[in-house]
């Protein structure tokens, strides 16, 4: 629940012009992540913006959605990025389509506001409409709690990775 009792504003669908305010807050978010988890900084410069520019221009609407407040003075409060990606058929399903929430970053001055549960919440009806069957994400210590009130759990097969490079 948000710290103080005013509904966050509704969530939009990104825009075009949003891309840059986008970008802002995920390298807020990587930063951020470095911080908790170490390893090698990431590397935000222009040639990554121009990468993540070319993947939202090629597949935002398509198997891409980000839903977004507007903070102050053409300025994004939080964003929400999430990707959607078919699968192989299972025995148990005819629905072969799956979410993935790839970024979730609030600006420090909004945090604390509901804003991180209104963008994901409508990120989460994006993916329902469709047809998802299930949605996954990596939620760092801070957040955890903010998605298990969602209804994210980690139960069930367990989710392992390997960083191949």
């Amino acid at each position: 629940m948000p710290t103080n009792s005013v509904p966050p504003p509704d969530a939009r669908p990104a825009r075009a012009e949003d891309r840059g305010e986008i970008l802002r807050i995920v390298g807020e978010v990587y930063r951020r992540m470095h911080a908790v988890y170490g390893g090698t900084p990431p590397n935000l410069d222009e040639k990554w913006q121009a990468r993540v520019e070319e993947s939202l221009d090629r597949r935002l609407g398509r198997d891409v959605a980000i839903y977004v407040i507007d903070g102050e003075e053409g300025r994004l409060a939080s964003v929400a990025v999430g990707r959607l990606s078919e699968t192989l058929p299972s025995p148990r399903r005819e629905n072969v389509m799956e979410g993935y929430i790839e970024w979730v970053g609030t600006d420090p001055a909004y945090r604390g506001r509901g804003y991180a549960s209104s963008v994901t919440t409508h990120l989460l009806g994006w993916f329902r409409s469709q047809e998802a069957t299930s949605v996954s994400l990596n939620a760092s210590p801070e957040a955890e709690s903010l998605y298990r009130k969602m209804g994210f759990t980690d139960e069930g097969p367990r989710a392992l990775s390997i960083r191949l490079t």
